[in-house]
């Protein structure tokens, strides 16, 4: 059901049959906030949108946050939902020389 004044769905019946009938997932779903570097090593994160280069971008890992929890395979980057264009595929390298692994991806 949704609530037409706040637009959040809530979980209707026994658990399990909507699901099966609907195929629906009610799961509850967690947003965190995390610190991405744009060109690390770059001071001014400089994006060029005329140079056709890929542009490296990294997901900086911290105490409350890590990055071998993320699903690479969501990774998607600017208006047309970039796949990562990187030959290996996103990687962990410690970027900010902090001594934790952060997730790049080109």
């Amino acid at each position: 059901m949704i609530d037409q004044a706040t637009g959040v769905a809530s979980e209707l019946g026994t658990r399990g049959v909507w699901e099966d009938v609907f195929g629906l997932d009610f799961s509850r779903v967690g947003i965190q906030s995390v610190d991405l570097d744009i060109t690390p090593g770059s001071d001014s994160n400089p994006v060029n949108l005329s140079d056709e280069r890929v542009v490296p971008a990294a997901v900086l890992r911290s105490e409350d946050f890590d990055v071998a929890d993320v699903d690479v395979t969501t990774l998607a980057f600017g208006p047309d939902a970039a796949a990562p264009a990187h030959c290996h595929g996103p990687h962990v390298e410690d970027v900010d020389g902090d001594g934790l692994l952060d997730l790049l991806a080109h």
